[in-house]
């Protein structure tokens, strides 16, 4: 079963008659769709999919609901992440503090992405920016984003080229 948790906030709570709402739990795993599209039953499910699919809770029975929107979920996690796709997680991040960022940090961060497309550096160079800025700018958001932190560090499995 999936729970659904709109902005992080993880608390139950009630609708009218004491049923519990349906919330967005796909937050902490924005990114990491991001970096995907999927294949489901019914077709093609990607990101964007699936947040019209939560945007449209109220109109759709619960377990239909349920049904696509955790087949879309699971069928994204399932593909391959490639370079092209780390690139755009990374880029939707960056914009999360493009204006907290001057010039030239952005261009350091742009140019950590693209050395990234380009194989010249592995991905754990651009995310440990990324990661600095979520924690020095405090981007509550992107915090909370599994993408950042997948895995164990002491598996160090994101330090190859």
């Amino acid at each position: 079963m999936i729970v659904v948790v709109v902005g992080g906030d993880r608390r139950p709570r009630a609708r009218s008659g004491g049923i519990p709402e349906l919330r967005h739990e796909a937050d902490p795993f924005e990114a990491l769709l991001l970096r995907e599209t999927a294949q489901s039953v019914e077709g093609r499910v990607d990101v964007e999919e699936l947040g019209r699919l939560v945007a449209a809770v109220k109109e759709t029975p619960r377990a239909e609901f349920v049904r696509r929107y955790s087949d879309g979920f699971m069928a994204a996690l399932r593909r391959r992440a490639t370079p092209r796709r780390h690139v755009n997680a990374m880029h939707h991040m960056a914009g999360y503090f493009k204006k907290q960022l001057d010039a030239r940090g952005k261009r350091e961060l742009l140019d950590l992405i693209e050395d990234y497309r380009a194989g010249l550096v592995p991905l754990v160079v651009p995310l440990t920016l990324i990661r600095h800025h979520v924690r020095t700018l405090d981007v509550e958001y992107l915090s909370g984003q599994h993408y950042l932190e997948p895995h164990p560090k002491e598996l160090m499995l994101r330090n190859h080229v």
